[in-house]
């Protein structure tokens, strides 16, 4: 193979790529923790004790909440790995793989969940962003 076929072993990025891939990963990273600090206090609420004195673990808001919990947290695994890669000037294969594929699936679970609640337009849009992350993840070598 010639020297003009080969991939660098990490690929730096230009001072523009740098910073929007680094405003990408806090923004991310911000949305995240916001999101996952919202949704775990909603899950805390879900998790009332019922009338009869007992426990409801597993009700289908507190699943809803769960789907959309693991979705927040791996925005923010997503977002630090972002700003990790400015930090080190990398733009190629700066994202791990499974938490995109986690972020889809949670998707796919919430669009579940919202047929269950009645809410068919909202259950859509989840499960089309949820296979178009899983897609984009599968299709693309070095994210």
């Amino acid at each position: 193979m010639s020297p003009d076929n080969q991939r660098p072993e990490h690929p730096q990025a230009s001072a523009m790529g740098r910073a929007t891939i680094g405003l990408i990963g806090v923004v991310a990273s911000v949305g995240g923790g916001i999101g996952g600090f919202s949704n775990l206090r909603l899950l805390a609420q879900d998790f009332a004790t019922t009338v009869d004195g007992t426990r409801a673990f597993l009700t289908p808001m507190a699943a809803y909440h769960l789907a959309w919990l693991v979705f927040f947290a791996g925005l923010l695994v997503v977002g630090v790995s972002l700003i990790y890669a400015t930090i080190n000037g990398r733009s190629e294969d700066i994202v791990p793989g499974p938490s995109i594929y986690v972020m889809g699936a949670s998707l796919i679970v919430a669009a579940m969940l919202q047929l269950m609640f009645g809410r068919p337009g909202l259950a859509a849009a989840c499960a089309v962003a949820g296979i178009a992350l899983m897609i984009a993840e599968y299709r693309s070598a070095f994210i």
